[in-house]
């Protein structure tokens, strides 16, 4: 990715952190909402098999340090309400994360997300800076069939229908055309009256298997 381009996603970052309500639903139904949008739909023709993928929604803890971090960051943020708010994420709290980390825009009833603000790493790992596009738009140009959108789609609708964070776990598989690593990532919901969705924040961190089986944290940091 172009230099200018990593700066020009570094300033929306500092210019963001320098401002009817939605039902919960159980973790468990938003858990199968994402499994069934992973199972409901087949592949378009020519398209890799879906990789590896599992769910868990309002995770206690997480093995993966760097996302045990956020969650544990967003619990206590959140300051007896059921989410925090946009206003109470700051910046300074994750700088050396900030490349992992995304802001979507998020309106009921959640059919799809704006990227705000994506994360550098994130940019270049996906091969391409979203920003101001929903996610549906990012799919369609990225060549995904109808069954990976609505993966992508339902993950992020779990947390804001739950108010809970959400675990996503991917494997390896192919993005733009091109191969793409796997990853593990945590979409947390933020609401500036504590009752409505109205943002997601999401991080991603990448060669998570590798972590896994190695147990070398460097590799979280690695590209």
């Amino acid at each position: 990715m172009p230099k200018s381009m990593l700066q020009s996603v570094g300033s929306r970052w500092r210019a963001l952190f320098g401002g009817a309500p939605a039902q919960p639903i159980s973790a468990a139904s938003a858990v199968l909402r994402v499994e069934h949008a992973l199972r409901a739909y087949s592949p378009a023709p020519g398209e890799p098999e879906w990789p590896s993928a599992a769910f868990v929604s309002d995770p206690s803890a997480i093995d993966n340090p760097i996302l045990e971090f956020f969650r544990a960051y967003w619990q206590g943020k959140c300051g007896g309400r059921a989410m925090p708010a946009r206003a109470d994420i700051a910046l300074g709290d994750f700088a050396k994360y900030l490349a992992m980390v995304s802001l979507f825009d998020a309106t009921p009833p959640f059919a799809d997300f704006r990227f705000r603000v994506i994360g550098t790493r994130v940019a270049q790992k996906f091969n391409v800076d979203d920003t101001g596009r929903t996610l549906r738009q990012a799919c369609v140009e990225a060549g995904a069939s109808p069954a990976r959108t609505e993966q992508v789609v339902a993950t992020f609708r779990a947390a804001c229908e739950t108010h809970r964070p959400v675990r996503a776990t991917i494997g390896a598989g192919q993005w733009h055309g091109q191969y793409m690593s796997d990853f593990d990532a945590l979409y947390l919901p933020l609401s500036d009256d504590g009752t409505t969705v109205n943002m997601v924040l999401t991080v991603i961190v990448f060669n998570y298997e590798t972590f896994a089986r190695t147990g070398d944290s460097g590799a979280l940091l690695r590209n």
